[in-house]
């Protein structure tokens, strides 16, 4: 019987298919809410008054109900899937194991979100304005991050099943199928960069409580860490984009780097007259992306030209995808500028009255380009390779 019960549950969770706009309104809601946290950044930094009603509260917490009604959706979206297959009262008992894991990923980062809105509201009230990285800063922060890689596999998911519904077919994903990919690339970037951010950016000295992490060990784990998860992200991105031919999405690495950066300088550089200027430059940004893309495109084509495809050409392709995702990672510090700068500055500690930018020029002949930017290639380059372990381990699995 318990076997029986064991495969009724599979049997139920594979065939539940949650609608692809639950998971990118999902994705859309987290990328608000990193958003209004960066906005929060700013926001404290020009002297705003710190109180739970702000404008950048407002947007996060807009992200947190824009996510969690998405899910609840999810939820009865599933809920009348499972009634229908099981028509009788036994389908309310295996409803919680039968939902896809998705879609548990991104129910239990909203509810961490959903505790992290009384959980700040009662700090501010009973501890007054806080730093970055302060208890309800970091449940809500674990949430966005959860809920964000629920909607990610959910999407990857929904565009998989329908490369798998169309193998002997031409036609490919939808363009809002490849549009939500793109989203959820993007925003799971954002929120684990700025996690990482959380934890080694000098911000997080609030009123009553000093959370700020030691300077050189905060600027060597973001030295290392947001390289791995640009080089990891991207390299999956690119092996799931040019890998099929029904998955295909043209410069998908540009794409992904371009909706981060849509995201980045609406809410740190144009919204900040401090920055506003840096914008044109900010856009270079793109380049790195383009080129990356371009020599991808360049080896599939010659993929495709060679009559016979062996483990040699497949291999080939993975070297690139590793190269594409090295040349963007390299470039995070002016990526994600200001906040990689600010790491830099709780080590260095620059005087106030020098700009983030002038400080960023200075840092940039004796320290970045000879210290921080092999560093970066190494391990973006090793979170590649660990992505494409992961991809072979996942493939022996099946």
């Amino acid at each position: 019987m318990k076997t029986s019960g064991s495969r009724s549950t599979g049997k139920y969770s594979s065939t539940i298919r949650i609608s692809p706009i639950i998971y990118l309104m999902t994705s859309i809601g987290v990328s608000l809410q990193i958003s209004g946290s960066n906005w929060d950044i700013v926001w404290h930094g020009v002297g705003n008054v710190e109180t739970f009603f702000t404008p950048p509260h407002s947007v996060i917490y807009s992200g947190v109900a824009l996510a969690i009604g998405s899910v609840i959706g999810g939820i009865i979206q599933a809920a009348f899937t499972i009634r229908q297959q099981k028509k009788d009262v036994t389908w309310f008992v295996l409803f919680p194991s039968s939902l896809p894991l998705s879609l548990k990923l991104a129910t239990i980062g909203c509810i961490l979100q959903l505790t992290a809105g009384p959980f700040d509201f009662l700090w501010h009230t009973q501890f007054g304005f806080d730093g970055l990285l302060s208890p309800p800063h970091s449940v809500l922060a674990v949430g966005m991050l959860t809920t964000a890689l629920g909607a990610l596999i959910g999407i990857y998911s929904h565009c998989s099943n329908h490369s798998s519904r169309k193998i002997n077919n031409t036609s490919s994903p939808s363009l809002f199928s490849k549009l939500s990919l793109l989203v959820g690339f993007a925003v799971f970037l954002m929120v684990a960069v700025g996690m990482i951010l959380m934890f080694t950016l000098p911000f997080s000295k609030g009123q009553y409580f000093d959370f700020n992490p030691y300077p050189l060990a905060a600027l060597v784990a973001a030295s290392v860490s947001i390289p791995f998860i640009l080089g990891n992200c991207l390299f999956v991105a690119a092996r799931i984009s040019y890998l099929s031919t029904n998955n295909r999405i043209p410069f998908i690495l540009t794409s992904i780097i371009a909706v981060i950066m849509t995201i980045q300088s609406t809410t740190t550089i144009t919204s900040n007259s401090y920055f506003a200027w840096l914008f044109p430059f900010y856009l270079l940004n793109i380049i790195p992306a383009m080129v990356a893309d371009i020599l991808i495109f360049r080896s599939s084509k010659k993929k495709k030209a060679s009559s016979k495809i062996d483990n040699t050409i497949d291999n080939r392709a993975k070297k690139w995808y590793l190269i594409a995702s090295v040349i963007i990672s390299v470039f995070y510090i002016t990526l994600f500028f200001p906040w990689t700068i600010d790491v830099f500055g709780g080590y260095f500690e620059p005087p106030n009255t020098l700009r983030t930018e002038q400080f960023f020029v200075q840092l940039l002949i004796p320290i970045i380009l000879p210290f921080v930017v092999p560093v970066s290639i190494v391990s973006s380059l090793l979170g590649g390779l660990v992505a494409q372990l992961l991809i072979n381990s996942r493939k022996s699995i099946v």
